[in-house]
């Protein structure tokens, strides 16, 4: 836990404000294909990301 992805120091960075908050949701990519078979599913997240107030993300590739 809090090692590949890690929410909770997420949270603490908020709460110590050098972040302004964390998503309610959570997305992730499973398989190792071309990235053009990640379009569509790709820009339906970035909507949703952005559906939600999101400004930034972080990518974590495992």
């Amino acid at each position: 836990m809090n090692i590949a992805f890690p929410p909770e120091h997420l949270h603490a960075l908020a709460a110590s404000g050098e972040i302004g908050g964390v998503s309610q949701w959570h997305y992730a990519f499973m398989g190792a294909s071309a990235p053009e078979g990640f379009a569509e599913s790709g820009a339906e997240v970035a909507r949703l990301l952005k559906d939600d107030g999101v400004t930034a993300a972080v990518l974590i590739p495992i």
